[in-house]
């Protein structure tokens, strides 16, 4: 019997021929660096969730934590592995982000890395990095801000101290470059104190003080004429369209030569021996259909020295 590929032939067995890393394993090479079933030697099984690692069984950590020897720590609070395994805060300071924090006492606070009490500091009296002022301890303001109690207020958009301290804006009102301004609806604007419908405000058309002369009224914004029941804005001017040649019946529908707008209509000009009889114009004089008048019918028998 003939051994296949590398294996060689132990005890009368053909057996696998293993790598540097690897293991006879019964009768498969195992990688024991890296095999959880056989970690470091045959049947040597990581429990759990742990890995194998270089021959190891290692805890496999989250995303916050590092494997410091054989267990996950969580760098970002752990005060023996802070940052970093092994990274220990000294004294009273504790691991806050991975950073080894010193830990204040009542009367004091963080500035910086320093612990300081911050009513008695003249370069941090009652906050960071405020100076003490006439043997008072003072906040030190922006440009923007006042000092109001103890604390700096931004007296242009504060809207409980707007312009000044203690001035708090009433009701909806905000704060804007240090007045108490009403907040206006999507179609309104702020005129004066007040908001104003500028698409139909009358005294506010389109704008604030943008007021519509007599005779027109505020639609959409624009200052319109009132036209009366017979006519229609055309444009900007209300055209009777009974009676308006070039706006008959309808704005821009002009009558032809010839006619005239009657009751919206664009109606032939009768001569004077003429009458409009439907849209027909007839001769009343002699026309046998409409003699003397429209539909007034010639009765011949009555008239035979008119018959052919």
């Amino acid at each position: 019997m003939i051994c296949p590929g590398s294996s060689t032939c132990q005890n009368g067995i053909c057996t696998p021929t293993c790598s540097t890393d690897q293991k006879l394993c019964a009768n498969n090479c195992k990688d024991i660096k890296t095999d959880k079933p056989n970690c470091g030697d045959c049947d040597n099984k990581c429990p759990g969730s742990s890995t194998c690692q270089n021959g190891i069984c290692s805890p496999t950590c989250s995303t916050d934590q590092k494997l410091c020897g054989n267990n996950c720590k969580d760098i970002k609070t752990d005060n023996q592995n802070c940052g970093d395994c092994d990274n220990k805060c000294p004294g009273s300071s504790t691991c806050q982000n991975g950073i080894c924090t010193p830990t204040c006492s009542t009367d004091q606070k963080l500035c910086g890395n320093n612990c300081i009490d911050i009513k008695t500091d003249k370069q941090n009296c009652v906050s960071c990095s405020s100076t003490c002022q006439n043997g008072i301890c003072t906040p030190t303001c922006s440009t923007d801000q006042k000092l109001c109690g103890n604390n700096c207020k931004d007296i242009k958009t504060d809207n409980q101290n707007c312009g000044d301290c203690d001035n708090k804006c009433p009701g909806s009102s905000t704060c804007q470059n240090g007045i108490c301004t009403t907040t206006c609806c999507t179609d309104q604007k702020l005129c004066g104190n007040n908001c104003k419908d500028i698409k139909t405000d009358n005294q506010n058309c389109g704008d604030c003080d943008n007021k519509c002369s007599s005779g027109s009224t505020c639609q959409n914004g624009v200052c319109t004429p009132t036209c009366s029941a017979d006519q229609k804005l055309c444009g900007n001017n209300c055209k009777d369209i009974k009676t308006d040649n070039q706006n008959c019946g309808d704005c821009n529908n002009k009558c032809s030569s010839g006619s005239t707008c009657q009751n919206g209509i664009c109606t032939p000009t009768c001569s004077t021996d003429q009458k409009l009889c439907g849209n027909n114009y007839k001769d009343i004089k002699t026309d046998k259909q409409n003699c003397g008048d429209c539909d007034n019918k010639l009765n011949l028998s009555k008239w035979p020295m008119y018959l052919p």
